[in-house]
């Protein structure tokens, strides 16, 4: 199964509250053996830091295939990002690093796309990964609940 119609498949994951959108993408980082986690939400979307294993270029492109059919560190990612793709942002992707290489999935449009990395696109040294939701300006998705509110 593709990414795309894994993705399309993962209907049944939709959380009840968008609130809770946040929740996996920190059962991700814990799994991956997360120290520390940072959460920054403004007017342009919001930002999901955390150290701890990234994902390799193949575990990327497993991650909605195969996450949403066992437990860990994949699924919960694919659950975080599904969830967040639900709002419509402008732009929503996941990069992570290991250390010496690294993946990058992009979810518009209801389409997912997966790369790898060669270079850390962090300023970070080690092992980093970052979820980043972009919204359209004055767009409040889930209610502003994680970014687009109009700034005075």
């Amino acid at each position: 199964m593709d990414a795309n119609k894994a993705f399309e498949d993962m209907k049944r994951y939709r959380l009840a509250k968008p609130e809770w959108s946040l929740l996996p993408l920190l059962g991700a980082a814990v799994a991956g053996g997360a120290s520390r986690v940072s959460v920054t939400i403004d007017a342009s979307g919001t930002t999901f830091d955390f150290d701890g294993k990234g994902l390799t270029a193949k575990q990327a492109e497993d991650v909605f295939p195969r996450g949403f059919k066992q437990a860990g560190r994949e699924r919960e990612l694919a659950v975080g990002l599904y969830m967040l793709a639900q709002s419509e942002p402008s732009s929503l992707t996941y990069e992570g690093w290991d250390g010496s290489s690294g993946s990058r999935i992009k979810v518009e449009g209801g389409k997912v796309k997966v790369e790898p990395l060669n270079k850390s696109p962090f300023k970070e040294s080690g092992p980093f990964n970052r979820v980043k939701m972009s919204v359209k300006k004055g767009w409040r998705p889930f209610g502003g609940l994680f970014g687009g509110g109009k700034t005075e």
